[in-house]
C-alpha cells in the first residue's frame, strides 16, 4: 500500500485538517493491515497515528530526518524482518510550493528479509517527485520528473544487487581471500567456495517501488484540467457576450 499523508505546511502548525483526518488514516491502516506501507509526506503526527494503528508492524527508523518528514516504510513484523535501509539523491529538487520547501525528498528504500528462510530479500522503495505547479517549472515549461524517474530506475537497478553478509554464505572479501589460499586445499573445497563466491556476486532481489509521481496525466487530473479549461472558456464567452450586448445598447441609445 502507498499513501501520501499530506504533511504539514510551513504556514500551518499541524497537517491540514488533521483532527478530521486522523481517524480516517488510522481506520485505513487498521482495516487493511497492509503487509507493507510506503508513505510520502510523513510528519510526526502521522507517524504517531500509524504506529498506534499498526502495532504488529515495524517502521524503518532512519538516522536522517527525511525518514521522519518525507518518506517512511512500514512492514509486517510477522512476515518480514529489517535488513538494511538507506536513501538516494535522485535529483528531486527542493522546489518551493505554497511557501513550503522540500529539501529532504529522496528515494527512500529498505531491504527486508522474508521470515521464510528460502526466500530472497525484498527491496521496497518510495519517493515523492516534484509538484508540477512550481514557479520554476511553469516558467521553464519542462518537467523535472522525467530525469527523476530515470534516476530512480538507475538507483533500483543498482540496489537490487546485494551481498548476503549475514546469511550462510561468506562475505565476498572472505571468499576471495579463501580462494587465494587454496593451493593446499582439496579441489572439492575449492569448488564449494567458488560456488559460494559466484552466488554472492550474482544475488539479486525483487524490487518494488510505489510513490507519488505527481504526474499530470492521471485520469483525475486530466479530467480536472479539462473541466478547468471548459470553465475558463465559458467565462470568456460570457464576458464576450456581455461586452457585445453592452456595445449594442450604447449604439442604440
Amino acid at each position: 500500500m502507498t499513501l501520501n499523508a499530506w504533511k504539514q505546511c510551513s504556514r500551518r502548525a499541524t497537517s491540514p485538517r488533521w483532527p478530521q483526518r486522523r481517524a480516517a488514516v488510522a481506520a485505513l491502516a487498521r482495516t487493511f493491515q497492509p503487509d507493507v506501507l510506503v508513505l510520502q509526506e510523513a510528519s510526526a503526527e502521522v507517524l504517531e497515528t500509524l504506529d498506534e494503528a499498526l502495532p504488529r508492524h515495524e517502521r524503518v527508523r532512519g538516522a536522517k530526518c527525511g525518514w521522519e518528514t518525507e518518506g517512511s516504510i512500514y512492514f509486517s513484523a510477522d512476515l518480514l524482518s529489517h535488513w538494511e535501509h538507506g536513501e538516494e539523491d535522485v535529483g528531486i529538487t527542493p522546489a518551493s510550493y505554497l511557501g513550503r520547501k522540500e529539501p529532504e525528498r529522496r528515494l527512500f528504500w529498505a531491504r527486508l528479509q522474508p521470515r521464510l528462510a528460502e526466500l530472497k530479500p525484498l527491496l521496497l522503495s518510495t519517493a515523492h517527485l516534484t509538484y508540477p505547479g512550481t514557479a520554476d517549472e511553469q516558467a521553464a515549461g519542462t518537467s523535472p520528473r522525467v530525469a527523476q524517474a530515470n534516476n530512480i530506475r538507475d538507483a533500483l537497478a543498482r540496489l537490487i544487487w546485494w551481498s548476503p553478509s549475514d546469511s550462510s554464505l561468506m562475505k565476498k572479501a572472505e571468499l576471495k581471500a579463501a580462494l587465494q589460499t587454496l593451493g593446499v586445499e582439496t579441489s572439492s573445497k575449492k569448488a564449494v567456495l567458488a560456488e559460494q563466491l559466484t552466488a554472492a556476486n550474482s544475488s539479486s532481489c525483487a524490487a518494488f517501488f510505489a510513490g507519488d509521481l505527481n504526474s499530470g496525466w492521471t485520469p483525475v487530473r486530466a479530467t480536472a484540467s479539462a473541466r478547468s479549461t471548459w470553465r475558463s472558456r465559458r467565462r470568456g464567452q460570457r464576458r464576450a457576450r456581455a461586452g457585445s450586448a453592452g456595445r449594442r445598447r450604447r449604439s442604440t441609445g
